[in-house]
């Protein structure tokens, strides 16, 4: 049963909502990448590489869910 309100699916807008908040946390991870170069070109504490790398699996991720979420809905 979809309720209609005005003629606006209520899920239409849930989706809408979801693909937003998606996209907002797809930023995020953009912010998250630019913050761990910013410190790794500040301090030199031995574990730049590791870090660097769960960034960009963490921005992978990100990206990966966004598609889904996009194709899915």
């Amino acid at each position: 049963m979809n309720s209609l309100i005005l003629g606006i699916s209520i899920w239409l807008v849930i989706k809408i909502a979801i693909l937003i908040i998606l996209g907002m946390y797809l930023m995020f991870c953009l912010v998250v990448i630019r913050q761990i170069k910013l410190i790794t070109s500040t301090l030199s504490l031995g574990f730049e590489a590791p870090i660097t790398m769960l960034g960009y699996i963490h921005l992978a991720f990100a990206v990966l869910v966004f598609l889904a979420a996009l194709i899915i809905l």
